[in-house]
């Protein structure tokens, strides 16, 4: 998945989740669509930066953007889903 984008988000308290791109084979969504790449809940920061790391080792097109927010909104457009 060349060129995909990653959200890390951080709540500053050592935890983050990370939201990833849900492909769709169809080129018909309407919406991006991002699914939690880790699970619904936080995981620690470092568990989410060897997932990230490891993604921009496979895909060096890859985009990451990190956001930091205690809230751990995550600012996204479009539906969420969990795996």
């Amino acid at each position: 998945m060349g060129g995909a984008i990653y959200v890390k988000v951080s709540n500053l308290a050592g935890s983050a989740f990370v939201y990833a791109p849900v492909p769709d084979f169809t080129g018909e969504a309407a919406e991006r669509v991002w699914m939690l790449a880790l699970g619904p809940d936080p995981v620690a920061e470092a568990r989410a930066d060897k997932y990230l790391a490891d993604i921009a080792e496979s895909d060096p097109d890859a985009w990451i953007i990190e956001v930091e927010d205690k809230d751990e909104r995550n600012f996204l457009e479009g539906a969420v889903e969990t795996i």
